[in-house]
């Protein structure tokens, strides 16, 4: 297929992500032809519980409605929707009152990302960022022509550091936007108090900076979550809040419902993009999130149950992968927010990997062979390589850190635990067989 009739702006870089979902049918299938387990997927993260029996109950009433209609709805939503919208983020956001004419809703919290990125962003104009980060923003932002500048935060476990922002804006003086993703994907940690009263310092000396607060974490926390909207309500309309029913307020990502929040003249252009891309969301999804945010604000009981086995089920599955990659020699960023754990696989690096394993599984026996030519390398040099190495022998799927923007020779790697508990140990019973055999043929070079 001739590739010189793509537009040049499809020349993109593949994210780390995509491809290893993209490697995962092939891989599963290579699997099942060879008589090896299952992949284990701890590379999404996807809440595994099932949703809130309320909300389903809402949806299965619409449906069941005499003379059902699906007219076209709004660009920026409906109005039952976004009067739904305002109330939750009423909840979210206490100090600062979002009208109907200050939110809108998308087709996901990525869809919200684009829209931002449209309408704040031009060719050249620099966008920061704090590492680690969710790699679509560097991926939307190529096809806008603009820069991501990612600002490091490991030295100081991964906490960012208003010192380290005040130096980035100065050396980046055509910075349009600051991104803050807090409780941030991968590592969970949440912003402190002290580093957003600096923030909204800086912005009232900064006048031309503008602040995106993906918030779509803010469900999964177990502590107080504050954003720059609850100390500096006064730079409301120098923010645009993005949040999402995928994680913690349905735990349905494949419904693809995103909320914003922002000034009035940001909506109107945001939903003039949205009627030229989709036409409007799905008039069933917004019913969706109607039913959720009702069940929300009025804490039934239904949703309180829903909510308590989430929160439970990930600080239980957090504490024994912990553990395990404790007793692995690999050391994690310690949080409680969310449902990943970034850990850094360290130990791995600059040793031979073993162009053959072997591990047990049911009580049965699997071998697999000719890892060289798979890894395409005989020592562990980065990430990707030990992420590799653990899907292609025991099947268990994760992320390495290079797509968050963290140096893929340092090893970091991200596992998602938001995954049936049985699963989570024959995940983690697998990943030990291989550690166990890397330790051992690197202790006999």
């Amino acid at each position: 297929m001739d590739i010189s009739l793509l537009a040049h702006r499809t020349n993109l870089p593949v994210n780390a992500i995509d491809e290893i979902f993209a490697q995962l049918p092939y891989i599963h299938q290579e699997r099942l032809e060879k008589g090896l387990p299952s992949i284990i997927d701890l590379s999404i993260g996807e809440p595994h519980l099932a949703i809130n029996p309320n909300v389903s109950d809402a949806m299965t009433k619409l449906l069941q409605k005499k003379d059902l209609a699906f007219p076209y709805s709004l660009s920026q939503g409906e109005r039952s929707c976004l009067e739904a919208v305002t109330a939750l983020y009423k909840h979210y956001y206490p100090l600062v009152n979002f009208s109907t004419k200050e939110v809108m809703v998308t087709y996901g919290a990525t869809q919200a990302l684009w829209h931002a990125f449209n309408i704040l962003i031009n060719p050249d104009d620099s966008v920061l960022v704090f590492e680690p980060y969710f790699g679509i923003y560097e991926m939307q932002l190529n096809l806008l022509g603009a820069q991501l500048i990612k600002i490091p935060t490991e030295a100081q476990g991964f906490q960012p550091s208003i010192e380290q922002l005040e130096f980035f804006l100065i050396k980046f003086p055509n910075t349009k936007v600051l991104i803050l993703n807090f409780p941030n994907n991968p590592t969970g940690i949440d912003l402190q108090q002290s580093f957003l009263i600096g923030l909204a310092k800086i912005l009232e000396q900064n006048l031309y900076l503008s602040v995106i607060i993906d918030d779509v974490y803010r469900e999964l926390t177990t502590s107080p979550h504050i954003t720059l909207l609850d100390v500096a309500p006064h730079l409301k309309n120098r923010c645009l809040v993005i949040n999402s029913a995928s994680k913690g307020l349905i735990g349905a990502p494949g419904l693809r419902i995103g909320m914003i929040g922002a000034n009035p003249l940001w909506i109107e252009k945001m939903s003039t993009l949205q009627m030229m891309m989709t036409g409007g969301i799905s008039v069933l999804m917004q019913q969706a999130l109607i039913a959720s945010i009702k069940e929300k604000l009025i804490l039934t009981a239904k949703y309180q149950a829903w909510l308590n086995k989430c929160l439970h089920d990930y600080q239980r599955n957090r504490v024994f992968i912990y553990e395990q990659l404790r007793f692995w020699g690999f050391q994690s960023v310690a949080s409680d927010n969310g449902f990943f754990v970034l850990t850094c696989a360290n130990p791995f690096i600059d040793r031979k990997v073993p162009d053959k394993v072997n591990f047990m599984f049911n009580n049965k026996s699997h071998q697999v062979t000719n890892l060289h030519n798979k890894l395409n390398t005989t020592t562990f040099k980065t990430d990707s390589h030990i992420a590799s190495f653990i899907l292609y022998t025991v099947g268990v799927a994760i992320v390495p850190g290079s797509a968050f923007g963290i140096d893929e020779k340092k090893g970091y790697l991200r596992f998602s635990y938001a995954k049936d508990y049985l699963l989570l140990q024959q995940a983690c019973k697998l990943i030990q067989d291989i550690v166990e055999q890397v330790n051992y043929i690197n202790s006999k070079a």
